[in-house]
């Protein structure tokens, strides 16, 4: 019998898209893997407004959140072509040349680990690409939630199933 731990490793992560627009959720066949990822990293902020007044209790300031957004950022080795497990051209195209959602460099994200599968409607702000001369050929990739979608909370989390 195998020892196990309830730890996981970064590679246990995974990171699809779908390319869209934000009025209909993807379809099953129409998420890709970007592939050959080095790192994975999942980010949520609230914006906060000091609601602190003449009658706050204890000194201590009163806040209250109002928007939430939530990054995805990953990076990792850029490969020559596109298969079944890596699709870094084509988001790569979609990024500089966003024709099929009307111009906006957005796309569908879902990120799944063994604890929670993440799905939501992603701007890209950020694809950087690096090519050194004498190293790995690496690119790296920031989106940010967008309100645009059909999910009403930006983003939806559920448990990821157990298999």
């Amino acid at each position: 019998m195998a020892c196990e731990t309830s730890a996981f490793l970064g590679r246990d992560t995974s990171l699809e898209f779908a390319i869209g627009c934000g009025d209909q959720l993807p379809a099953e066949a129409d998420w890709k893997f970007i592939g050959a990822l080095r790192s994975n990293s999942l980010s949520g902020e609230y914006d906060t407004v000091d609601t602190t007044a003449d009658d706050s209790a204890g000194g201590i300031r009163e806040m209250l959140a109002t928007f939430k957004s939530i990054t995805i950022s990953t990076d990792g080795v850029a490969r020559r072509t596109d298969t079944a497990t890596v699709n870094q051209t084509a988001l790569l195209l979609h990024y500089y040349n966003p024709v099929a959602t009307g111009g906006q460099p957005v796309v569908w994200l879902r990120r799944t680990d063994p604890r929670i599968t993440l799905v939501g409607y992603f701007l890209m702000s950020t694809y950087d690409l690096e090519a050194p001369y004498d190293e790995v050929s690496t690119f790296s990739i920031e989106a940010s939630t967008t309100a645009n979608s059909v999910i009403p909370t930006g983003v939806s989390i559920t448990a990821t199933p157990v298999v």
